[in-house]
């Protein structure tokens, strides 16, 4: 997807820089340089300075990094030329998103930077004026904590705009650690909570640095970790961060949760009038009515266009602002976007599916269903799905589909009341359009889709009215698979693989059977229809199951974690299977003729 590129240390740094390498090289970036204070989910009071899957600069510790003799720790310090990733930075022990695999044997330390803004939020008892800034530079939330939340492995000093706050495993606090010092053994798998209230001082408004130096136990160590987190405690009413549902073209809805009613607002602007960490002359749209679950639809919107926004409660803002970019009109010949399912649950494993996700860049995703285990209660949602992929829903698209776990509370409904998914069948099934490319969610779950059905039917006549090249079917429980678990579902074959061949759907996406699993393209139904290509991406951080490999149809299959990320550009699709550590599962590429849709007949004289 186009995106503008654009220098963090520019004027025009409170845009940051957007650019095509996605979530963790734009979207995040971006954030880190537009009006950034973000809000945890799960605390009411808790402000997330800085969160999970953000990109830092990294130097690795060869030498001392360049400059004077701890520059490298200030706001002012120049690193574009230090490397980029997304924590954890480290090698060996299978949870690091960042692979530093040359390191053993020739550094022993890592140099790890992230800018981070704060002075979005206005101060207590500030209120929101029609057509005023939505974000006043300078302005500091009421806060009255401040925490560093670290794992590790071995030592590491942390620094707040040049400033030492924790140190582990190296020596006294303030004395000077060189890139070939050697720490106290420490092995990394539970975060550890500092309190580092003494040096909220130190925190400004406007631009702040992160920084932190990573040190191994020895030279040949087997393993390093180094990731971070910012948060800091004040009077934040949010209990759900937003969310981003039912994209369309010129249109996105933001929905987010506080623990009181009130009436709520979104400001907004595309990002071209967002300068000096606020919103300048914002549109503003308000719900007509209190609630604590708040849903503002925004229309109007330029296609493929960065929007920066604030959401607000009563004239009062919740959050310092993010952005998000609508999704490419008809015209785009490109698109990006991932899937997983099978992911509903919060464990170290399933945060570092969650961060390769990021890394990815893609801004649109597909859920396979099985976002809130074990039952898909509301509480359930909220602790499994919400909090855990919150970097990604207030800035990406997240499109769903119903899974078996959804269904066990009273048909899904706790699905249905906190997402709010497009129009055109139901919620429970529905079509959108974005790029050049038609997706479509399938419900195999609670509603009937055999021969006959209403489902069945307006899913041939979606496909025969859709004129996009590409198109995609995703659902939970898919056509083919070589699980030794679940295997295939025969009822969604025998209805629904005819017309995804008669109607030219190029792949078809599943979870339910947790593992990978791709096809050869298959054309089981309809000898002169289009050969179909069926995905199984239920690696999203569930204990795996085994798995076949004999099956007619199986080209590639593992019983491994994994995400799937899709990347459209023209006439050819590549399709890689990651797993959480950055490894290549599978890849595969092709490309079809595109057929330009059918003008219009003449009038009739």
């Amino acid at each position: 997807m186009r995106g503008d590129v654009l220098s963090p240390k520019s004027p025009q740094g409170a845009l940051g820089m957007f650019n095509q390498s996605g979530f963790a090289s734009s979207i995040l970036l971006t954030m880190s340089a537009v009006f950034l204070l973000t809000i945890s989910p799960l605390n009411a009071q808790q402000v997330q300075l800085m969160g999970d899957g953000e990109l830092w600069s990294f130097f690795r510790g060869i030498t001392e990094p360049p400059g004077s003799p701890g520059a490298w720790r200030g706001p002012g310090y120049d690193d574009s030329a230090w490397a980029s990733g997304v924590p954890p930075l480290g090698y060996g022990d299978g949870d690091d998103v960042t692979l530093l695999s040359e390191m053993r044997g020739m550094y022993s330390s890592v140099y790890a930077r992230r800018r981070f803004f704060a002075g979005a939020l206005l101060r207590e008892g500030t209120a929101i004026a029609s057509g005023a800034s939505a974000c006043a530079p300078g302005a500091l939330p009421v806060l009255d904590h401040l925490w560093l939340t670290v794992d590790y492995d071995d030592g590491f000093v942390a620094y707040l705009n040049g400033v030492e706050v924790a140190r582990r495993g190296l020596g006294e606090q303030g004395t000077f650690v060189p890139h070939d010092a050697l720490a106290s053994d420490h092995e990394a798998g539970a975060l550890e909570r500092i309190d580092i209230t003494p040096f909220l001082k130190f925190l400004k408004p406007g631009e702040n640095v992160l920084a932190l130096q990573g040190h191994n136990s020895s030279l040949f160590s087997s393993d390093l970790t180094l990731t971070a987190t910012l948060q800091a405690t004040g009077p934040i009413e949010l209990t759900r961060y937003p969310y981003l549902q039912r994209p369309a073209e010129g249109e996105v809805t933001i929905a987010w949760k506080t623990a009181a009613p009130g009436v709520g607002s979104v400001l907004y602007n595309a990002v071209g009038a967002v300068m000096g960490g606020g919103l300048l002359s914002p549109r503003v749209v308000s719900e007509p009515a209190p609630a604590t679950l708040h849903v503002v639809e925004l229309s109007g919107l330029e296609p493929d266009t960065l929007y920066g926004y604030v959401v607000a409660m009563d004239g009062k803002p919740l959050t310092g602002g993010d952005v998000f970019r609508t999704l490419g009109g008809s015209a785009s010949e490109s698109i990006s976007f991932n899937a997983v399912g099978d992911s509903g649950v919060d464990t170290g494993l399933t945060r570092a599916v969650r961060s390769r996700w990021l890394a990815t860049g893609a801004t649109l995703g597909l859920r396979l269903g099985d976002l809130a285990y074990d039952s898909g209660t509301d509480q359930e949602f909220q602790d499994h799905y919400f909090a855990v992929y919150r970097d990604f829903l207030r800035r990406g698209f997240d499109m769903t589909t119903i899974g078996n776990h959804e269904s066990y509370t009273n048909a899904a409904q706790p699905y249905l009341d906190n997402l709010f998914l497009p129009s055109g069948g139901t919620e429970r099934y529905y079509a959108f359009e974005a790029g050049p490319a038609l997706f479509i969610s399938l419900d195999v779950e609670t509603s009937d889709y055999g021969p006959g059905s209403t489902q069945r039917d307006w899913l041939e006549k979606t496909l025969a009215a859709s004129a996009r090249p590409w198109k995609f079917a995703f659902m939970h429980d898919g056509p083919y698979s070589c699980s030794l678990v679940h295997g295939s579902n025969f009822a969604a074959r025998e209805s629904f693989s005819p017309l995804f061949e008669r109607y030219g759907i190029d792949v078809v996406f599943a979870g339910h059977d947790h593992g990978y699993e791709r096809s050869r393209p298959v054309l089981d139904f309809m000898p002169e229809g289009k050969p179909v290509r069926y995905i199984v991406s239920g690696g999203g951080g569930r204990s795996l199951y085994p798995w076949r490999t004999d099956c007619p149809w199986t080209a590639v299959a593992a019983s491994t974690d994994e995400i799937v990320n899709v990347s459209v550009n023209g006439p050819c699709l590549t399709l890689r299977a990651i797993r959480p550590d950055g490894s290549m599962v599978d890849a595969d590429s092709f490309c079809k003729p595109l057929v330009p849709p059918a003008s219009s007949p003449p009038d009739a004289d």
